[in-house]
């Protein structure tokens, strides 16, 4: 099957498309955090299906399934993403689902197909939308597509029997700032006038993020919304690296003295250093 996939369309300028993805990206991050509408595996959050659907909808695109089609072991489906002013094809997603996965090995074939459709729909709408996951903080595999257990060979040998795996016990693979402590971060780079782009940068390089950092062009604004949605994921081994840098960093003025800044800390409640 041939698809003609057209782009989605986008603000006149670059900086002006910036600003708008990074507010859509700081809404979806509350909604999908509020509604529970993301998993984490192995330290990962990874959206369901019903996440990517809402991104869809904030952007005027959703997801149509064009082709169902039996394959050997279960089913396969095509789902198109289409803008929904025009109907025109953005994005397209190729899915199977098949009884050679542990999970199915024994599931009615109404069940299968249903994955099936389902795994498509999320990959039609990553296909355009992938990266607006990304700049929230999200991994772009589709939920569905995810072993319980995560991949690698290692995790699949050692991992408990799916109904023993728990959330919670994931979520502890990576330890995350506290919002005092992101508010301590942000205090001290205030204080010395380095700005949101600086600490954009910063923030980028330290956790050695294998996204590209996005290209703000001076956007102050972009920039720091980006920084705080960052800062809801940021990693607590990287605390006292991200205070020595800004520490180390020269002041844009003359800065304000280390002893009025913990007391101003101390006032706020962020506690000095650690904000715990």
């Amino acid at each position: 099957m041939t698809t003609d996939i057209q782009t989605v369309e986008a603000p006149a300028t670059p900086r002006a498309h910036l600003t708008s993805q990074t507010e859509i990206a700081s809404l979806f991050k509350q909604v999908v955090k509020d509604q529970g509408l993301s998993e984490p595996v192995q330290g990962k959050d990874y959206l369901r299906v019903e996440a990517w659907q809402f991104l869809g909808s904030l952007n005027g695109v959703t997801s149509v399934l064009v082709e169902t089609e039996r394959i050997e072991g279960g089913w396969k489906a095509v789902s198109e993403a289409r803008r929904e002013s025009d109907g025109q094809t953005v994005g397209a997603g190729h899915a199977i689902c098949t009884r050679e996965e542990r999970r199915w090995a024994r599931a009615d074939d109404y069940a299968v197909l249903s994955m099936a459709q389902t795994r498509a729909t999320s990959k039609a709408l990553k296909s355009c939308l992938g990266h607006l996951a990304t700049l929230s903080g999200y991994a772009t595999t589709p939920l569905e597509e995810m072993p319980t257990e995560g991949f690698g060979d290692a995790s699949r040998a050692q991992s408990p029997p799916v109904a023993t795996v728990k959330p919670a016990v994931q979520a502890d693979a990576v330890r995350v700032i506290t919002a005092k402590q992101g508010g301590l971060i942000k205090a001290r780079t205030g204080a010395k006038r380095l700005g949101d782009l600086w600490l954009a940068q910063t923030v980028h390089r330290l956790t050695q993020s294998s996204d590209p950092l996005p290209d703000f062009g001076g956007d102050w604004k972009a920039a720091k919304a980006w920084v705080e949605i960052q800062l809801e994921t940021f990693p607590s081994e990287f605390m006292d690296s991200i205070l020595e840098e800004i520490g180390n960093a020269p002041a844009k003025t003359s800065g304000t003295p280390a002893a009025t800044l913990d007391a101003r800390a101390r006032r706020d409640g962020l506690d000095g250093r650690w904000g715990d």
